[in-house]
Protein backbone atom coordinates (compact mmCIF):
# COMPACT_ATOMS: atom_id res chain seq x y z
CA UNK A 1 0.00 0.00 0.00
CA UNK A 2 1.24 3.89 -0.79
CA UNK A 3 2.32 5.41 1.73
CA UNK A 4 0.70 8.97 2.16
CA UNK A 5 2.41 11.58 3.42
CA UNK A 6 0.16 14.14 5.28
CA UNK A 7 0.85 18.37 6.10
CA UNK A 8 -1.72 18.72 8.42
CA UNK A 9 -3.33 22.08 10.06
CA UNK A 10 -1.14 23.47 13.31
CA UNK A 11 -2.12 22.48 16.18
CA UNK A 12 -5.02 24.50 17.92
CA UNK A 13 -5.12 25.58 21.32
CA UNK A 14 -8.54 25.87 22.26
CA UNK A 15 -10.88 22.78 22.94
CA UNK A 16 -14.52 21.87 22.23
CA UNK A 17 -16.10 18.54 22.51
CA UNK A 18 -15.10 16.05 19.92
CA UNK A 19 -17.55 13.81 17.46
CA UNK A 20 -16.30 10.26 17.79
CA UNK A 21 -16.66 6.66 17.58
CA UNK A 22 -15.65 4.56 20.72
CA UNK A 23 -14.92 0.73 21.89
CA UNK A 24 -13.85 -0.09 25.72
CA UNK A 25 -12.93 -4.07 26.14
CA UNK A 26 -15.10 -5.85 27.93
CA UNK A 27 -13.95 -7.08 31.56
CA UNK A 28 -13.62 -10.72 30.62
CA UNK A 29 -10.30 -9.30 28.68
CA UNK A 30 -8.86 -7.63 31.71
CA UNK A 31 -6.32 -9.79 32.09
CA UNK A 32 -4.90 -9.94 29.19
CA UNK A 33 -4.62 -6.24 28.86
CA UNK A 34 -3.10 -5.89 32.07
CA UNK A 35 -0.81 -8.09 30.95
CA UNK A 36 0.42 -5.84 27.96
CA UNK A 37 0.83 -3.03 30.32
CA UNK A 38 3.19 -4.78 32.59
CA UNK A 39 5.18 -5.90 29.37
CA UNK A 40 5.41 -2.35 28.31
CA UNK A 41 5.88 -1.31 31.82
CA UNK A 42 9.11 -3.70 31.97
CA UNK A 43 10.89 -1.86 28.93
CA UNK A 44 9.34 1.62 29.49
CA UNK A 45 9.33 2.44 33.04
CA UNK A 46 7.86 5.98 32.42
CA UNK A 47 5.10 4.57 31.25
CA UNK A 48 1.86 6.10 32.52
CA UNK A 49 -1.45 3.09 32.26
CA UNK A 50 -4.29 3.80 32.07
CA UNK A 51 -7.07 2.78 34.61
CA UNK A 52 -9.65 0.67 33.14
CA UNK A 53 -12.23 3.33 32.23
CA UNK A 54 -9.81 5.26 30.11
CA UNK A 55 -8.66 2.20 27.75
CA UNK A 56 -10.46 2.41 24.56
CA UNK A 57 -10.30 1.62 20.88
CA UNK A 58 -11.02 4.56 18.60
CA UNK A 59 -13.60 3.09 15.94
CA UNK A 60 -13.94 6.32 13.97
CA UNK A 61 -12.99 10.17 14.26
CA UNK A 62 -14.35 13.00 13.05
CA UNK A 63 -12.82 15.38 15.22
CA UNK A 64 -14.05 18.68 16.76
CA UNK A 65 -17.34 20.05 14.89
CA UNK A 66 -16.67 23.66 14.68
CA UNK A 67 -12.62 23.39 13.49
CA UNK A 68 -14.23 20.93 10.63
CA UNK A 69 -17.25 24.07 9.71
CA UNK A 70 -13.86 26.55 10.06
CA UNK A 71 -11.71 24.67 8.09
CA UNK A 72 -15.19 24.05 5.51
CA UNK A 73 -16.16 28.12 5.00
CA UNK A 74 -12.32 28.71 4.42
CA UNK A 75 -11.70 26.60 1.87
CA UNK A 76 -15.12 25.05 0.31
CA UNK A 77 -18.06 26.88 1.33
CA UNK A 78 -17.66 30.35 2.81
CA UNK A 79 -21.19 30.86 2.58
CA UNK A 80 -22.35 28.14 4.74
CA UNK A 81 -24.57 28.71 7.67
CA UNK A 82 -23.99 27.31 11.34
CA UNK A 83 -27.93 26.59 11.29
CA UNK A 84 -27.35 23.85 7.61
CA UNK A 85 -24.18 22.43 9.10
CA UNK A 86 -26.01 21.62 12.57
CA UNK A 87 -28.39 20.15 10.91
CA UNK A 88 -26.23 18.36 8.31
CA UNK A 89 -24.32 16.91 11.24
CA UNK A 90 -27.25 15.98 13.30
CA UNK A 91 -27.98 13.97 10.64
CA UNK A 92 -24.52 12.33 9.96
CA UNK A 93 -24.24 11.76 13.65
CA UNK A 94 -27.93 9.18 13.79
CA UNK A 95 -26.08 7.52 10.72
CA UNK A 96 -22.83 6.65 12.69
CA UNK A 97 -25.62 4.95 15.51
CA UNK A 98 -27.26 3.69 12.15
CA UNK A 99 -24.25 2.10 10.81
CA UNK A 100 -22.35 0.83 14.11
CA UNK A 101 -25.59 -0.44 15.45
CA UNK A 102 -24.97 -3.44 12.89
CA UNK A 103 -21.38 -3.87 14.86
CA UNK A 104 -22.54 -5.43 18.26
CA UNK A 105 -19.55 -7.04 20.29
CA UNK A 106 -16.54 -8.05 18.75
CA UNK A 107 -13.08 -9.08 19.27
CA UNK A 108 -9.60 -8.20 17.87
CA UNK A 109 -6.22 -9.36 18.05
CA UNK A 110 -3.52 -7.65 19.34
CA UNK A 111 -0.48 -7.74 17.24
CA UNK A 112 2.61 -5.23 17.98
CA UNK A 113 3.31 -2.09 20.38
CA UNK A 114 3.49 1.26 19.37
CA UNK A 115 3.95 4.84 20.37
CA UNK A 116 1.96 7.66 18.73
CA UNK A 117 2.65 11.02 19.77
CA UNK A 118 2.75 10.45 23.92
CA UNK A 119 0.32 7.73 23.82
CA UNK A 120 0.83 4.04 23.87
CA UNK A 121 -0.85 1.76 21.77
CA UNK A 122 -1.41 -1.58 20.96
CA UNK A 123 -1.81 -2.42 17.33
CA UNK A 124 -4.67 -4.82 16.67
CA UNK A 125 -6.10 -7.09 13.46
CA UNK A 126 -9.69 -6.19 13.41
CA UNK A 127 -12.05 -7.98 11.93
CA UNK A 128 -13.12 -7.57 7.72
CA UNK A 129 -17.17 -7.52 9.16
CA UNK A 130 -15.84 -4.66 11.14
CA UNK A 131 -13.63 -2.86 9.06
CA UNK A 132 -16.09 -3.01 6.39
CA UNK A 133 -18.48 -1.29 8.65
CA UNK A 134 -16.08 1.21 9.48
CA UNK A 135 -16.07 1.98 5.38
CA UNK A 136 -19.22 2.59 5.42
CA UNK A 137 -18.96 5.41 8.16
CA UNK A 138 -15.82 6.73 6.35
CA UNK A 139 -18.01 7.05 2.96
CA UNK A 140 -21.19 8.32 4.95
CA UNK A 141 -18.40 11.30 5.96
CA UNK A 142 -17.22 11.94 2.60
CA UNK A 143 -20.82 12.34 1.42
CA UNK A 144 -21.26 14.40 3.70
CA UNK A 145 -18.33 16.43 3.22
CA UNK A 146 -18.98 16.89 -0.53
CA UNK A 147 -22.64 17.93 0.34
CA UNK A 148 -20.95 20.69 2.35
CA UNK A 149 -18.97 21.84 -0.79
CA UNK A 150 -15.76 19.88 -0.63
CA UNK A 151 -14.79 18.46 -3.91
CA UNK A 152 -11.35 16.66 -2.55
CA UNK A 153 -12.99 15.30 -0.17
CA UNK A 154 -9.22 13.02 0.37
CA UNK A 155 -6.85 16.07 -0.01
CA UNK A 156 -9.43 18.08 2.79
CA UNK A 157 -9.33 15.52 4.97
CA UNK A 158 -5.62 14.47 4.74
CA UNK A 159 -4.45 17.70 5.85
CA UNK A 160 -6.96 18.35 8.38
CA UNK A 161 -5.94 17.48 12.20
CA UNK A 162 -9.48 16.16 13.07
CA UNK A 163 -10.71 14.19 9.87
CA UNK A 164 -7.23 12.54 8.77
CA UNK A 165 -8.09 9.62 9.58
CA UNK A 166 -11.25 9.08 7.44
CA UNK A 167 -9.94 7.14 4.79
CA UNK A 168 -9.07 3.33 5.79
CA UNK A 169 -5.53 3.97 4.20
CA UNK A 170 -4.77 6.96 7.35
CA UNK A 171 -6.89 4.74 9.25
CA UNK A 172 -4.53 2.25 11.95
CA UNK A 173 -6.83 -0.01 14.17
CA UNK A 174 -4.69 0.15 18.29
CA UNK A 175 -6.37 0.30 21.51
CA UNK A 176 -4.64 3.14 23.07
CA UNK A 177 -3.11 1.27 26.80
CA UNK A 178 -1.33 4.90 28.90
CA UNK A 179 0.64 7.37 28.06
CA UNK A 180 4.75 8.39 28.48
CA UNK A 181 6.22 11.78 29.38
CA UNK A 182 7.60 12.99 26.40
CA UNK A 183 9.87 15.48 27.85
CA UNK A 184 11.94 12.68 28.87
CA UNK A 185 14.64 12.10 26.52
CA UNK A 186 15.08 8.72 27.48
CA UNK A 187 12.60 6.56 25.39
CA UNK A 188 13.06 3.05 24.94
CA UNK A 189 11.86 1.62 21.93
CA UNK A 190 8.92 -0.54 21.68
CA UNK A 191 7.69 -0.03 18.07
CA UNK A 192 7.41 -3.50 16.49
CA UNK A 193 7.55 -5.68 19.91
CA UNK A 194 5.01 -8.26 19.16
CA UNK A 195 2.32 -9.83 21.20
CA UNK A 196 2.22 -13.52 22.03
CA UNK A 197 -0.61 -15.18 19.38
CA UNK A 198 -3.26 -16.76 20.44
CA UNK A 199 -5.23 -14.28 22.70
CA UNK A 200 -7.62 -12.21 21.27
CA UNK A 201 -9.03 -9.04 22.98
CA UNK A 202 -12.93 -8.45 23.34
CA UNK A 203 -14.75 -5.44 22.74
CA UNK A 204 -17.44 -3.88 23.57
CA UNK A 205 -20.46 -2.43 20.99
CA UNK A 206 -19.21 0.77 19.80
CA UNK A 207 -20.22 3.97 21.53
CA UNK A 208 -21.01 7.40 19.37
CA UNK A 209 -19.92 10.69 21.24
CA UNK A 210 -21.34 14.06 20.12
CA UNK A 211 -19.96 16.87 18.99
CA UNK A 212 -20.18 20.19 20.18
CA UNK A 213 -21.50 23.44 17.89
CA UNK A 214 -21.50 26.61 19.36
Amino acid sequence: METVTLEREAPRSRGKKRLYISSVPKRKSLKTIQGIQALIGSINPNFMPYPWNRIHMTVFHFGNPMYVFDSIRKQASPNISIEEYRNMLSSLTQTYRVITHKIGNFSVTPQELDYFGRYVVVKIKAPLSFMKIRDHLSIATQVYLRYLGVDDVCSFCYKSQDLWTVPRETYNPHITLGTIDQNNTDIPQINGISIPEGVDIQMSHPYTYEGEII
